[in-house]
């Protein structure tokens, strides 16, 4: 981390101006809203207050959740005052991941803007002792022009630069970002994700992350969820625009406590005394051996002691996409649960699928049409040529004698054709009209001909279609990455009802699955805990099985 920047939080700390000032103070009612599972307040103030300070405002053009659940969260200029907004969590959730999926681009805030995710603790009477409790994921260049955009932080009166990471959001395909912390008794973890997902993918999809497991993990209190757009100082946005932030939604996933299995004792066994005379055992009664002929015994089978049976268990995973995947689950699972685990080969695989579009003509069309998929649909996607060209053609008439005949022709043409043509000398005095913009394709051409030669017949002028020396390269939109012949017809479906394009499947490769076994567990009370761990700390599914 820079120096200057750690100057700047600990000045601005000392002097209480954000970070650590969060304290509500309402000035009017304060209204509910529902968002994810959860009831809101949305803060309203007509003072100045911290963080920033700011106005806060509990609008409904301000705050909101809109049809498709996403809630809205804007900076707005009232009255000639810039105005911020916050809500709050009713209910504290205490230890466990809070993950929030962000529908917008984060890094590209401006520089007096800070989105802030976080916890904080309003009402526990030891919540000052404990920094309020407040734990953030905040964006913002903090008024630098050139500056990490992002940071991780467990606050203390003091910044401690242990206890907090600054780094840069970089967004370069998309909105999408999944923002999660993971809070227990002894550790804080921070993570950041392309796209929307409890377990990434694949590694390249966690683009940052932090672990703090110092002194001075709080213990929950009565610290709730906020989420907060503020302005730094309480200064406009350097380009003097509103802002707005959407968000997805908003999970809460409870912490399960390790549950550690004492080893069973083995029971005392009771020694009679030294001087304990233990009873003679009776002679059993016996023939004498006859000498006559004597028969030699016939050897007889040792006795096999008597062992208890121990059913041994063990638990299986769901199967993981691709051999990465697996390994990273695999070392996930011992750094989070303290569990060694085997790669299985499941003999199955699952085909990997990009969807693609129909042919765009031009750059400029393409880059128009993959940021209108983005506001959409909220999906990454990359053109690529086809390799195919279109012809371009323009209309034109005959010729005209004279410049101003030219004129005059043009004007009546414009009037009754409706299209914006230009003279253009054919040579020593002799003009013709030809139409100004592109028009792509020689079937686009018929038709435009088709429409506009009845107009011309009827004025008696000569109007035909003319292919000029110029052409454009055709592209199509890939969107990659689908997993399995269902979910990439869904997703192409629900693609083209929103979109209204032609689009089509492309199967890219078929990718391995596999599952993690944890094998010699002793007792099926074990199998069933592990099992429980795994979904409430890593979110997989597990089974367990007898072990031959």
């Amino acid at each position: 981390m820079k120096v200057k920047y750690f100057g700047l939080i600990c000045g601005v700390i000392l002097s209480g101006v954000f970070l650590s000032n969060h304290k509500v103070n309402a000035d009017t009612d304060e209204r509910t809203i529902n968002f994810s599972g959860y009831e809101w307040t949305v803060r309203n103030s007509l003072s100045l207050q911290g963080p920033g300070p700011n106005y806060f405002s509990g609008n409904d053009d301000s705050v909101w959740v809109d049809d498709a659940g996403r809630l809205h969260m804007k900076i707005k200029n009232i009255d000639g005052k810039w105005y911020g907004s916050e809500i709050r969590n009713k209910q504290a959730l205490g230890y466990g991941e809070y993950r929030f999926y962000m529908s917008s681009k984060v890094d590209v805030l401006d520089k007096n803007v800070v989105l802030g995710l976080f916890t904080y603790d309003h009402n526990s009477n030891d919540a000052e002792a404990n920094e309020y409790r407040e734990i953030d994921i905040e964006f913002s260049k903090w008024g630098e022009d050139e500056s990490e955009n992002s940071q991780y932080s467990l606050q203390s009166t003091y910044q401690r630069p242990d206890r907090f990471k600054m780094f840069n959001s970089y967004l370069e395909d998309g909105d999408y970002t999944t923002q999660s912390f993971n809070w227990t008794p002894n550790s804080i973890n921070f993570e950041s994700l392309y796209g929307h997902y409890k377990v990434p993918p694949a590694d390249y999809f966690r683009y940052n992350s932090f672990t703090y497991t110092g002194d001075g993990i709080p213990k929950p209190g009565l610290a709730t969820t906020h989420i907060n757009l503020w302005l730094l100082k309480g200064m406009a946005p350097s380009n003097n625009k509103e802002v707005e932030v959407v968000i997805k939604g908003f999970e809460f996933t409870p912490y399960t406590p390790t549950e550690i299995i004492p080893p069973s004792e083995e029971p005392e066994v009771e020694v009679p005394p030294a001087e304990t005379q233990l009873p003679e055992e009776e002679p059993e009664d016996t023939e004498p051996p006859s000498t006559e002929n004597p028969q030699p015994e016939e050897p007889k089978e040792p006795k096999t002691p008597t062992v208890p049976i121990t059913k041994l268990f063990k638990v299986v995973t769901g199967t993981f996409i691709g051999e990465s995947n697996v390994q990273k689950a695999q070392k996930d699972l011992f750094d989070k649960l303290g569990v060694s685990a085997n790669i299985n080969y499941t003999f199955k695989s699952i085909p990997v699928y990009n969807i693609v579009t129909g042919e765009f003509i031009g750059k400029n069309n393409v880059d128009r049409a993959i940021k209108d998929l983005r506001s959409k649909i909220g999906w990454n996607a990359k053109s690529a040529p086809t390799g195919n060209f279109v012809s371009v053609y323009r209309l034109s008439t005959g010729t005209i004698k004279g410049k101003a005949n030219a004129e005059k022709v043009l004007k009546v043409f414009k009037s009754k054709t409706g299209l914006y043509v230009v003279t253009e000398k054919v040579s020593g005095n002799t003009y013709k009209l030809v139409t100004s913009g592109y028009i792509m394709g020689e079937e686009k051409a018929k038709g435009q001909l088709n429409v506009y030669g009845k107009i011309a017949k009827k004025n008696n002028w000569v109007v035909r279609a003319e292919k000029t020396k110029d052409s454009l390269p055709k592209y199509r939109i890939i969107i990659s990455g689908f997993y399995g012949d269902e979910k990439v017809n869904t997703y192409k479906q629900d693609f083209q009802q929103k979109l209204k394009w032609d689009m089509h499947t492309q199967k890219i490769e078929d990718v391995n699955l596999y599952a993690l076994s944890v094998k010699n567990i002793e007792n099926e009370d074990a199998a069933n805990t592990l099992i429980n761990q795994m979904k409430g700390q890593l979110h997989w599914s597990a089974s367990k099985q007898e072990q031959n």
